[in-house]
């Protein structure tokens, strides 16, 4: 059982409650286009992989970003994003199942990144047109966490869908690397306490980097020299918010942090 005052425990919580209200189970407005797999977007992106998240809100920032979704979505687009990561999450980070149809590109990886906790989520992700959906190992503790963590991968894949599934520490990378999750990701936020720790990717990166399967770096990438690291200890791709979504031009931005394979 997860801490009472453990930050991620309770956004579990608010996801419960939000798949209960129904909020999971509208309708996409438009005929989505079949996407490209999120792994396929890293394998084949000329440079090191970015994915860019539509990010405009956050518990420990509240509003992050200037701009609207589709502004973003065109800037990365144009900037040269491997995938999207799409916030579905309404309540804490200002997201929208609706959000993934703005993305209208059918070559364009989208990511689902949500506290999926529930079958009607992912559903809901293949409904609208997602590539994968996130998962984060935190969520499901113990012996009965595994055994749903591992349904629900299930499901996603019997739906089409590819899952990242992320961890912080290195138990929760080992615990991922005993799942069939398409992709792995190194979260350098703890998100018991919500703290960024630059550097944590690096330090982790050697523990698991012998899984054939990609491995993505989350949170706290501001610069060139931040992605060299990640990428040098053995990184597939990174995932990047806030630094993007929260500039003036993030198209512009996203050109400035392209580095080589």
């Amino acid at each position: 059982m997860l801490g009472t005052f453990d930050q991620l425990g309770k956004m579990v919580k608010g996801a419960h409650e939000l798949v209960l209200s129904g909020y999971y189970d509208s309708l996409p407005a438009l005929q989505i286009p079949t996407r490209w797999p999120l792994t396929l977007g890293i394998e084949r992106h000329p440079f090191f992989p970015i994915i860019a998240e539509l990010k405009v809100a956050s518990p420990s920032n509240s509003i992050i970003s200037p701009h609207s979704v589709i502004k973003l979505v065109n800037d990365y687009v144009k900037g040269g994003a491997a995938a999207l990561s799409v916030l579905t999450e309404p309540k804490l980070f200002g997201g929208s199942m609706h959000n993934i149809e703005l993305v209208r590109w059918d070559n364009m990886p989208v990511l689902m990144k949500d506290f999926i906790v529930s079958e009607r989520q992912i559903e809901a992700a293949a409904r609208y047109g997602a590539s994968a959906v996130l998962m984060i190992q935190g969520a499901y503790p113990g012996n009965e966490g595994k055994w749903r963590r591992d349904d629900l991968i299930e499901l996603a894949h019997d739906l089409g869908l590819e899952v990242l599934l992320e961890g912080h520490t290195a138990l929760d990378m080992f615990e991922a690397m005993n799942s069939e999750a398409d992709i792995l990701g190194v979260n350098q936020r703890d998100l018991r306490d919500l703290r960024v720790h630059h550097g944590h990717g690096v330090r982790v990166l050697p523990l698991i980097r012998e899984d054939p399967r990609p491995i993505v770096v989350l949170s706290g990438l501001r610069c060139r020299d931040d992605l060299i690291d990640v990428r040098n200890a053995g990184a597939d791709a990174v995932l990047i918010g806030t630094e993007l979504s929260s500039c003036y031009d993030p198209m512009s931005r996203l050109h400035q942090l392209v580095i080589p394979r």
